[in-house]
């Protein structure tokens, strides 16, 4: 079985600077892993994410599962990969909340009474069924990650990627995503400042500081302790 996403040794450039935004970045995550990512902001996180998907160029190598990210596999790439942005606007683009959860499902072929079907149910398991039909400048912030969220899960992807999933969120919504993503079975790597939600979601913790991976870790111990002292 192939790793659910691999970086061997990724350096970015950004805006042509000399100096690295990450340099040399290293780890395996493996199917159904759940990892947060975590760092002070300007560390990286995001753009770690969208090199990913080739929103940005890289040095090294990354894999997603067994496709090798490059300009001519993109395609392929984003096919297997559910992205959440950490501005659900940049992705909410149809006219109503099913309409834009259901793009990806049309634009692979789903007929749209299947595709309607399969929006509905993902809908339901993020507590949002409510707002189908509803207008999406009429959505609070919250509801609309909610809704970019389960556009990025309807095509049910082998690797998400998360970028601060709990923005905007009320407790019972954080609750909700927790739930809801600690039994999804597909690997994760989500960008977050909080804490407590990674504890519930997620197995695994990468911390980036100062361009490079500082830690590779199990214990969130370690995380607070280390933000204690910054």
């Amino acid at each position: 079985m192939h790793a659910a996403l691999i970086y061997d040794k990724v350096s970015i450039h950004y805006h042509d600077e000399q100096a690295p935004l990450l340099r040399e970045i290293q780890f395996c995550l493996q199917p159904g892993e759940r990892a947060a990512l975590v760092g002070l902001n300007g560390s990286g996180k995001t753009t770690l994410l969208m090199a990913t998907v080739g929103l940005v160029p890289h040095d090294g190598t990354i894999y997603a599962g067994d496709i090798q990210v490059t300009a001519k596999t993109l395609s392929a790439v984003r096919e297997n990969i559910g992205f959440l942005f950490n501005v659900p606007e940049d992705q909410l683009l149809f006219p109503t909340v099913l309409d834009d959860v259901t793009f990806g499902l049309r634009q692979r072929g789903i007929p749209a009474a299947d595709a309607n079907a399969r929006g509905m149910e993902i809908l339901k398991k993020l507590k949002i069924e409510d707002l189908a039909a509803q207008p999406l400048p009429q959505l609070s912030h919250g509801q609309k990650q909610r809704t970019a969220l389960a556009g990025a899960l309807v095509v049910s992807p082998p690797l998400l990627l998360l970028d601060e999933p709990t923005a905007g969120l009320d407790p019972l919504g954080k609750r909700a995503l927790a739930g809801f993503l600690t039994d999804y079975p597909a690997a994760m790597l989500i960008t977050t400042h909080d804490l407590d939600f990674a504890d519930q979601v997620c197995n695994r913790v990468l911390v980036l500081h100062q361009g490079r991976l500082l830690s590779d870790t199990t214990d969130t111990r370690f995380i607070r302790q280390w933000w204690d002292t910054l």
